[in-house]
């Protein structure tokens, strides 16, 4: 089985995760030891680093750790960077969430597909906007047949 290790800097964000073959954590016991696991990155990646594991699908830490998330080591998880300035952390979910909520899409009678966009500079001009409807593809035609 493969495991997934996130290498932290100094401020605690992010900078590379790797794949590793959880064999190299297995003790004399049979029994997996993490410690194992970071000695042998320390070694490939310098005694200095810093590791932590990474669930790849969000099992534990939150979620699944990427190159410039925050691992906060208070909520053991990692944080994505934040998107606008405008956004603010969900304390539950951990992630940013807009100031506004999302607009329900309205029902339209062209051949078109919508979907709302975030524009950060709207909301800095009126904190009342900030949701933008836009085109992003055709519906498929009904085939005949």
């Amino acid at each position: 089985m493969i495991k997934h290790y996130a290498e932290l800097n100094s401020e605690s964000y992010v900078s590379q995760v790797v794949s590793i073959d959880e064999k190299i954590g297995i003790d004399e016991h049979g029994e997996y030891k993490e410690i194992l696991v970071i000695g042998q990155l320390k070694q490939m990646y310098g005694i200095s680093t810093q590791w932590i594991e990474s669930s790849p699908i969000g099992k534990f830490r939150c979620r699944q750790a990427s190159v410039g998330d925050f691992y906060d080591n208070e909520r053991d998880a990692f944080i994505s960077p934040k998107v606008f300035d405008s956004f603010v952390l969900d304390d539950e979910k951990l992630e940013w969430i807009p100031p506004l909520p999302m607009p329900e899409l309205p029902e339209t009678d062209d051949n078109l597909i919508y979907m709302y966009v975030w524009k950060e500079e709207l909301y800095q001009e009126d904190p009342t906007q900030g949701w933008v409807l836009v085109p992003i593809g055709l519906k498929e035609e009904p085939q005949e047949g």
